[in-house]
């Protein structure tokens, strides 16, 4: 079998054997990949560099008998600016893992541009984490189908204005009219700053004037709607 060659990030690495490393890879043409990248935790091994979360490269992947093995591998970007703040490199390590825990082994064209958008934009704003990781969750949850709907009420139907309420037992936002004991009231300004989440692009997002405390109850709000459906 002829070796394949993909553009990929390194989701995950972990220990295995006495010098390899298992690398979770996530590529658009063969989505997510267990690969062993062979004697990495040497000192002076050439491809150490490629045995970290995040790393971003050319792969070459040549078939193994458990495992296939990388037989070479360009960098492109190493995103180590991540590691720097630990509130940044936890929410790009909890990027990682959702991509890990919702895309398959097949074709994943528009999660890997996501994702590798994502991290670009991140690395260049690290101060604004909270929106940006905000921005990957809503648009992951597009494209798994499962997008959050801020233009209806969820029980009724009835247009969402003003006062507007978090459903837990529906994960879904309601009206004035249909909120229950399980439901939340979401402040005007965040339920808008949702909407604005949902309808703008990354970069457009850094340009509008956005207040931090709404943008934290948003992250908290979204990141709770992905956790409740991705179980």
């Amino acid at each position: 079998m002829e070796n394949t060659k993909c553009d990929a990030i390194v989701l995950s690495a972990k220990d295995y054997k006495d010098y390899d490393k298992l690398l979770t890879i996530f590529s658009a043409l063969f989505g997510k990949q267990n690969v062993v990248l062979k004697g990495c935790k040497r000192p002076q091994a050439k491809q150490r560099f490629a045995g970290q979360p995040f790393f971003f490269g050319e792969f070459m992947i040549a078939k193994g008998r458990g495992y296939d093995v990388v037989a070479q591998v360009e960098p492109k970007k190493s995103f180590i600016d991540l590691t720097i703040d630990y509130d940044v490199y936890l929410d790009a390590s909890l990027a990682l893992k959702a991509i890990d825990k919702t895309c398959l082994s097949q074709n994943s064209e528009r999660p890997f541009l996501l994702l590798l958008t994502y991290l670009t934009v991140l690395e260049k704003h690290l101060e604004s984490s909270s929106l940006l990781t905000s921005k990957f969750y809503v648009e992951l949850l597009n494209l798994l189908g499962f997008g959050i709907n801020v233009d209806s009420c969820i029980s009724c139907g009835g247009q969402l204005n003003d006062c507007v309420y978090f459903d837990y037992s529906q994960n879904s936002f309601v009206c004035k009219n249909c909120f229950r004991y399980n439901s939340i009231k979401v402040s005007a300004s965040v339920f808008e700053l949702i909407k604005t989440i949902k309808t703008n692009k990354f970069l457009k997002l850094l340009q509008l004037p956005l207040k931090n405390e709404d943008i934290a109850v948003a992250k908290k709000l979204i990141c709770t709607i992905f956790d409740r459906i991705i179980t």
